[in-house]
């Protein structure tokens, strides 16, 4: 249920992604305050450490990454691609059958990737509890 809201949330925040509007000099992108890097034919985003990860509506903090198309001001349309029991928000990186957040990145889309709460850093294993 709690992700459930956390959704519309990371989706509505993503969407926007720090970007220039058209016509305007385009900034360098910071989705969530992160800092990108081209990595396999589009944009990475990651929560670098800790510090990083992203509030959620009541301050647990979670394990967000996005990835970007390497070209164009956006906004982009937004994907948020959530993993199963058990995973992380690395389930959905480098997938050969075409199902990954760099695939979509390189269509066009802006890629949300969270580790769900109670799960990996997302305050899951015992060193990302603050």
């Amino acid at each position: 249920m709690r992700l459930r809201l956390l959704l519309p949330s990371l989706t509505v925040a993503a969407i926007g992604l720090g970007l220039a509007p058209g016509g305007a000099l385009a900034a360098a992108p910071l989705p969530f305050g992160h800092a990108c890097q081209p990595q396999d034919g589009a944009l990475f985003c990651p929560a670098a450490t800790d510090a990083d990860r992203v509030a959620s509506f009541d301050g647990i903090p979670l394990d967000v990454d996005v990835w970007l198309p390497a070209n164009g001001d956006g906004p982009f349309p937004t994907i948020s691609m959530i993993h199963g029991w058990g995973g992380n928000k690395t389930n959905f990186q480098n997938n050969a059958d075409g199902y990954s957040a760099q695939d979509y990145a390189r269509r066009g889309y802006a890629v949300v990737l969270s580790t769900a709460r109670g799960f990996g850093r997302s305050c899951g294993v015992m060193t990302s509890r603050t």
